[in-house]
């Protein structure tokens, strides 16, 4: 099976994080572009993470990247704007919380993503909370069990 491309808004901390669990955890995901507001910061991103596109321009981003999911890496404030531009090139979104800044932006961003087909996910790590390992003990109580966190 091919691997899943994924285009990466924002050349920040978080963004790190994303690539380091990219590589480290999901070997069916590759990385294939960056975005980034600075070219500097951009291709230095792209060269550490052996990224082979490097945008400084977000339209071009949506116009031109390969991949099929947009992770997005940016300040909250953004998150609107690049998931509407996400869904409407096509892409699946994967974005971290906040998901946006009003209840009218989430319902926008839902409703573009349902309009286009596509897939607006809010990854949510348990890995953080103080209640996990008890979770996972729980999980392995009742095994056919799900967990939320």
């Amino acid at each position: 099976m091919a691997p899943t491309k994924v285009g990466i808004l924002g050349a920040g901390f978080i963004a790190d994080v994303h690539l380091e669990s990219y590589t480290r955890f999901v070997p069916d995901a590759q990385v294939t572009a960056v975005y980034s507001r600075t070219k500097e910061r951009a291709e230095q991103f792209g060269k550490h993470w052996k990224i082979p596109q490097v945008f400084t321009d977000l339209d071009h981003f949506f116009a031109e990247a390969d991949c099929e999911v947009v992770d997005i890496c940016l300040p909250n404030f953004l998150h609107h704007k690049a998931t509407l531009g996400a869904a409407y090139s096509g892409r699946h979104v994967i974005i971290e919380k906040p998901l946006c800044m009003t209840l009218e932006e989430a319902d926008e961003m839902i409703a573009v993503c349902r309009e286009h087909k596509r897939k607006l996910m809010l990854p949510r790590s348990c890995a953080s909370r103080r209640d996990a390992s008890a979770s996972a003990r729980w999980r392995k109580r009742a095994p056919s069990a799900t967990s939320t966190c």
